[in-house]
């Protein structure tokens, strides 16, 4: 049996026909709702983020793909080398979300790649799927909270990670590969 292939590509190396998909996705109603910029943006200002990211090492932006289907984005920002830690976000389209959870299993090869070892990430209080899937799933840790969201940090589970490399096939494309 073929297992499905789930792949991360990183934004500098995306064509123009899936930047313009990132950029669809982003803008679309069911993900900028639990975004932390929920505004609707240009193309251009899109295109020229996009372009920054060549030149910028505190961010990594991924388009996530299920057999060659994009469905989400995974990012890491704040990355700082020194104390190998880094900030993450992410969103997965709804018609992919029975992937939420191996997706977010299989990033731990991301954070390898980028020698990230401490995550911290926030999540909206209203959004009831993503807090239980970090909290229950995931394991995650509340550090902190605000008005609107709660701060998390996490542990790597690497036997559950050895398992979903074992039952998909996780590629990454970061650049130079």
């Amino acid at each position: 049996m073929k297992k499905q292939v789930i792949s991360f590509h990183n934004f500098v190396t995306l064509n123009a026909s899936e930047i313009e998909c990132v950029y669809l996705m982003r803008n679309s109603d069911y993900v900028r709702k639990y975004c932390d910029n929920s505004s609707v943006f240009s193309y251009e200002s899109h295109m020229n983020f996009v372009s920054g990211l060549k030149d910028d090492l505190s961010k990594r932006y991924y388009l996530i793909k299920v057999d060659g289907e994009p469905c989400g984005v995974y990012n890491l920002f704040d990355i700082n080398k020194d104390t190998s830690s880094a900030r993450t976000g992410i969103f997965i389209l709804e018609t992919f979300s029975r992937y939420s959870f191996d997706i977010g299993v299989l990033s731990i090869n991301v954070l390898d790649k980028n020698s990230i070892k401490y995550l911290v990430s926030s999540v909206h209080k209203d959004n009831t799927r993503a807090l239980l899937l970090n909290l229950v799933k995931f394991g995650a840790k509340i550090i902190g909270e605000t008005d609107s969201e709660y701060i998390f940090t996490y542990s790597f589970d690497r036997e559950t990670l050895k398992r979903r490399n074992e039952e998909y096939d996780f590629k990454l494309f970061d650049g130079g590969d």
